[in-house]
Order: structure tokens, then sequence, then C-alpha cells
């Protein structure tokens, strides 16, 4: 094994990972956008994905976790300003569910990545 493939993040995991996130980031957006503005929510999750994600990278090499957070944290910022009309409990409930989805599939992913990249070799 070379030293290239040590530093390879674990793909399934790192999809899990955002999976993760992306489930927490739903479940805070959804809490506290029932006692804050969706705007400063939003922007807060934005903030603490960042961090996570800063955090992660220096310590574990992924970026997952921050990552998914954030993702949830920007759409909150958007929704306002350019109307996607969708209300905080939605991008909560549709943030879990993709979270989830994303943490279920992930081996899937992984077998048709890497069934692609044999196919492609032949």
């Amino acid at each position: 094994m070379s030293a290239e493939d040590e530093d390879e993040i674990d793909q399934v995991a790192q999809l899990r990972r955002l999976g993760i996130g992306l489930v927490v980031g739903g479940l805070l957006f959804g809490t506290l956008s029932v006692v804050g503005p969706v705007a400063a929510v939003g922007g807060a999750l934005l903030g603490l994905g960042i961090v996570v994600w800063y955090e992660e990278y220096t310590t574990q090499r992924t970026v997952g976790i921050g990552l998914g957070i954030g993702l949830v944290g920007l759409f909150g910022v958007l929704n306002a300003p350019l109307s996607f009309g969708f209300t905080p409990l939605e991008i909560a409930v549709f943030a879990v569910v993709s979270g989830i989805a994303d943490y279920l599939l992930a081996p899937a992913y992984e077998r048709v990545r890497a069934s692609g990249e044999r196919a492609s070799r032949r």
C-alpha cells in the first residue's frame, strides 16, 4: 500500500459523514427557526458549518459533517432573498430526509463508482 492510498479518504465514510451533517443541520435548522429569524438561523448554521469543516479538515482530513451543516445554513440564508418559497419546516425535513438517504445509499454509490472504474479500464 502506497502513501497515497493511506491518505485517500474512504468515499463511503465521507458520504456518510455528509449525511450526518445534513441530518444535524436539518434538526438544528428546524428547531432554531422556531425561535429566531430564518436568515439569522441560516447564517448561524453556515458559520457553524465552516467551523466544523475547518476542525474536521485539520484533524481528520474530512469535510462531511461541516459541509452538510453549512449547506443547510446556506440554503436557509438564500431562501428569503431569492424567494425559493420553502418554509423552515420544509427545509428542515428535506435536509433530514436527504441526509438519511445519503447515509444509507453511500455504499451503493461506491459500488456503482467502482464498477464504472473497472469498466473504463477494459
